[in-house]
């Protein structure tokens, strides 16, 4: 939400929600409230195990990514009224086939623009449940007898449109990322010794010798050992 006035002093408190018909090249906008937004990232292995070996081997062979989410909407307008029910009635819609001029079907392929988050994603519907709120009211009008108050929970199956990989890709595509710092060359310091840990302790005699050794690109640290000759 943005609380910055704009230059017509209205209060922008929208973000971007809508689906896009990709076969017929149409948009379908809804001003609604989204909640239980979910990303669901499921990778797929193949299992094999050989003699000689108690554990198996993993190959990877791909993954598939699910995003759900729920939208309520609620018409502001008696005017408004109708439009909504043909929006829904096309979003439903988008979960059938498309046909050729010799009959063969067509997969309904979407993009999904949610926020920052997905802008312009393809993919698919798999799932769309229309649920009417009990504590809703229904519009009395012949010809509109139809609940004023209704949720849609969606199920997108996440195709996208480039290269997957692990460090490469902007999983969330719309964000603005800032390049990773480079990784510097030479020792890992782990801690510096110059800043004391505690400062509120005097030190404590320790009735131990120091035994000093080295780890491969670090510096030396000390390692305490038990004095076998302490009475």
């Amino acid at each position: 939400m943005d609380y910055t006035e704009s230059p017509g002093g209205e209060v922008k408190d929208f973000i971007k929600f809508r689906f896009k018909d990709m076969t017929n090249n149409r948009h379908l906008i809804f001003r609604a409230i989204l909640e239980g937004i979910t990303d669901t990232i499921s990778p797929e292995y193949g299992e094999e195990r050989y003699v000689g070996r108690p554990d198996k081997v993993y190959v990877y062979q791909g993954a598939d990514r699910d995003v759900s989410f729920t939208f309520s909407i609620y018409p502001k307008t008696k005017q408004e009224f109708p439009a909504l029910i043909q929006k829904l009635n096309y979003l439903i819609g988008l979960c059938y086939p498309n046909y050729t001029e010799n009959e063969f079907m067509k997969t309904p392929f979407i993009s999904l623009t949610l926020g920052d988050m997905f802008v312009e994603i393809p993919g698919i519907l798999t799932g769309l449940t229309v649920t009417v709120e009990d504590t809703g009211t229904w519009e009395i009008e012949e010809g509109l007898q139809f609940p004023h108050y209704i949720k849609a929970a969606c199920e997108f199956k996440y195709i996208g449109n480039s290269k997957l990989s692990s460090t490469s890709s902007k999983h969330y595509n719309g964000l603005e990322y800032q390049p990773l710092p480079k990784a510097t060359k030479g020792p890992t310091k782990l801690r510096d010794t110059s800043v004391p840990i505690n400062m509120d302790f005097e030190p404590v005699h320790i009735p131990h010798k120091l035994k000093s050794f080295m780890i491969p690109g670090t510096e030396v640290l000390p390692v305490l050992t038990e004095d076998k000759n302490l009475t």
